[in-house]
């Protein structure tokens, strides 16, 4: 009997059943679903988008809370967050290099390259990419 539902949303997360590749079994994927990871965009995006007259520092430690109280404990600890660790620090990243671009209307040359190095150095705690 065949499976009417392959994947489903509980609690914040997105359990899919996905066959494997190598021997061909069945697991269970568990990873954050689209809606909480929207709603931890929306969030960043409130904080960090036209807050020209805070610094980085300041813009740095509420990201920081934001990532590190909700997200990093929460979602981390259960199936492969990987992926999405990796999209959403992307996310910040591209958030932080526009709202530098909003600082003036020169050309700042400040976050183009090294950008996630630059952004660590200043104190921002990406989340864990590796287990």
């Amino acid at each position: 009997m065949e499976r009417l539902m392959s994947e489903f949303d509980f609690l914040g997360f997105n359990f899919q059943r996905i066959t494997g590749l190598i021997k061909g079994t069945s697991y269970i994927k568990i990873q954050a679903s689209k809606k909480s990871q929207t709603k931890l965009k929306n969030k960043l995006r409130a904080i960090v988008k036209h807050r020209t007259s805070n610094t980085l520092g300041v813009l740095i430690n509420k990201v920081n809370q934001v990532l590190r109280r909700g997200w990093k404990h929460y979602f981390g600890g259960i199936g492969y967050p990987r992926a999405i660790f990796f999209r959403i620090n992307g996310f910040v990243v591209d958030r932080f290099y526009r709202w530098h671009r909003r600082l003036s209307q020169r050309r700042s040359k400040y976050l183009s390259r090294g950008a996630y190095e630059k952004l660590r150095q200043a104190g921002l705690e990406y989340l864990p990419t590796t287990r």
